[in-house]
């Protein structure tokens, strides 16, 4: 029954207009983004384990950009729920790479950029900014 549900909140969520599929350096990710003014920033949210980008997920990324007026992306992992791929320890890191270089250097180039992790999600957060310092 649990894979069901899960079945069918991916289902939905790849029909709505927020879903979306990049790729960066040749790695492939999904998110969900929710657009609002470039200018006010974006925060780009790496959820905790046990958990994957659903309905629940996008209800709370969409208040969180209307209280505060900045775009938020929300990133898949792979092995997680909206994504195809089997999950590898490599390929996790690489994806939230991925993602934030794709973001940080297209649409939102010269935009502030927040990274939001929960449990697993923070993380990634912490790997990405200390590689930023190498």
């Amino acid at each position: 029954k649990k894979r069901k549900q899960i079945a069918a909140d991916n289902a939905y969520m790849r029909s709505q207009s927020c879903y979306r599929e990049y790729s960066f350096h040749s790695v492939a990710f999904c998110c969900i983004e929710i657009n609002k003014d470039p200018k006010n920033g974006v925060i780009m949210y790496f959820h905790s384990n046990a958990i994957q980008l659903g309905r629940a997920i996008h209800a709370k990324m969409q208040r969180l950009s209307d209280l505060l007026c900045m775009s938020v992306v929300a990133v898949e992992y792979p092995g997680y729920g909206l994504s195809g791929e089997e999950f590898s320890t490599d390929l996790f890191f690489k994806t939230a790479e991925a993602a934030v270089e794709y973001f940080r250097t297209g649409c939102y180039a010269n935009t502030p950029l927040i990274l939001f992790g929960r449990s697993l999600g923070c993380l990634l957060c912490t790997f990405i900014r200390s590689e930023e310092r190498r």
